[in-house]
This record gives structure tokens, sequence and C-alpha cells, in this order.
């Protein structure tokens, strides 16, 4: 859908890193050139299978919040999407 898109080809599973060196945060795809990562969540991120023992939905979310925050602390613009984003790529 990115290339379709016209998009420029990403860098999947793109790490973060803080000036001194860091890693701060992994995203799904990354456009350096244009200080841009993209993140696709599916609700499996969420559910049962993926959390780790104890974890519950909101923790992960929490989590997913701040490193995304972190991330933009650094400067970085992080887009989200999800499957029903593709069903209609022109929205």
């Amino acid at each position: 859908m990115l290339h379709l898109a016209g998009l420029p080809r990403p860098e999947l599973q793109y790490c973060g890193f803080s000036a001194d060196g860091r890693l701060v945060g992994r995203s799904d795809f990354g456009w350096p050139a244009f200080g841009v990562l993209g993140e696709f969540d599916g609700k499996q991120k969420y559910g049962e299978l993926l959390r780790r023992p104890g974890q519950t939905a909101k923790d992960v979310l929490v989590d997913e919040k701040g490193r995304e925050d972190k991330l933009r602390a650094l400067g970085w613009a992080v887009i989200r999407w999800m499957w029903h984003d593709l069903t209609n790529p022109t929205r």
C-alpha cells in the first residue's frame, strides 16, 4: 500500500536512538530522511497472545504511548495506522 501510494521505501524495524546512543524505541517503518516513523497496529498486539504474563491491554497501550512520546521528544513525527485504514486507501 505504501508503494501504491507513491511513498518512498521505508526502513523496516527502524530504531530511534538518543543523543548518547541509547535505544529509545523501535518503529515498524522509518523514513529518516523525512524525520517520520510509522506504526502499523493490529488488534492482536493488545490480545492475550502477544502480551507478557501479567500485562493488561491497558499496560500495552500505556507502554506504546510512552515509547512514542520519547521518540517525538527526539524530533520524530510518528504516524499510526491499522488494518481498517488499508481497506480505504484513498482516505
